[in-house]
């Protein structure tokens, strides 16, 4: 009987001897975790500066390889934090790790905007190529402009034919271009696409013009020399300017930028209740 309640005892020994190690050892394991769960947050915030930074240079693929990146992150850092809600441990730290699990969730939002914003700039990027490339092609309708007012001083109508015909060839070409911008949003992107037409009436005038004057027939290229002057005079009036793609681009990615800002100081406030509960429950 004596033995029997030496071995009693000593199995109540050792059942409250782990049962406090276990306590101890759960407190711990949860100091662990948050640890754990706060570096990778961090990383993530980090990971999501990063990607705004590439963003305004235009990397979309390296913007959107942060993201993922991000997005690794924050499923570790949540999956610390639910872990911590398993173990045995006091009910504040539960708590705590439920804000903190919030705030993840807050990021997680961000990534999702990010990727919407990502998107977006990447369309951005598109319009910006196909301006360029209008742009490109009216720079090479000037120039044979240049060179079809020298000629036409010169009396040289064969010239004037060919290089009108040059005209005519890369404006068609700056249109196409241009032609898929008209109805995003760029400011002066209507003036701009009127340009082209009437560049393209005045590089078709010129042609006509030197085939009449080919053929000697004066009567017929002064019509055309006062339809010409005319068109040069509308050309006078646009306010070309007025094409403003760096303000598109500022309000297409504003909405998203926005509600990234909104969801990040909601993080924050978060993370901020979160470090206040904590700092009340370790007094």
């Amino acid at each position: 009987m004596n033995f029997l309640k030496r071995a009693t005892a000593f199995l109540l020994l050792i059942f409250f001897i782990f049962f406090a190690v276990g306590c101890g050892d759960q407190s711990l394991k949860a100091e662990e975790l948050l640890k754990k769960a706060q570096d990778h947050y961090q990383k993530a915030r980090t990971l999501v500066g990063q990607w705004e930074q590439l963003v305004n240079k235009e990397s979309v693929d390296e913007a959107e390889k942060k993201l993922k990146q991000a997005s690794d992150e924050l499923k570790v850092a949540q999956k610390s934090l639910e872990e911590i809600k398993e173990l045995n441990v006091p009910e504040w730290r539960k708590r705590h790790a439920d804000l903190l699990i919030q705030a993840v969730q807050r990021e997680i939002e961000v990534l999702e905007i990010g990727e919407k914003a990502t998107g977006e700039m990447r369309k951005i990027l598109k319009y910006a190529d196909e301006l360029k490339q209008s742009i490109t092609h009216l720079e090479s309708a000037n120039n044979s402009f240049e060179k079809i007012s020298n000629y036409l001083n010169q009396s040289k109508w064969k010239e004037v034919k060919s290089e009108s015909e040059k005209a005519k060839s890369s404006l068609r070409a700056a249109k196409a271009s241009a032609q898929s911008l008209s109805s995003v949003g760029i400011a002066g992107m209507k003036e701009y696409l009127k340009l082209i037409d009437l560049m393209l009436k005045m590089a078709d005038a010129s042609y006509r013009f030197s085939e009449a004057a080919l053929k000697n027939n004066y009567s017929q290229a002064q019509e055309i020399a006062k339809e010409m002057d005319g068109y040069a005079k509308e050309i006078e009036k646009l306010n070309i300017s007025s094409l403003d793609f760096q303000s598109f681009v500022e309000n297409s990615l504003k909405p998203y930028l926005e509600q990234i800002e909104k969801k990040s100081e909601e993080a924050e406030k978060l993370v901020e209740s979160a470090e206040s509960l904590y700092r009340e429950s370790v007094k």
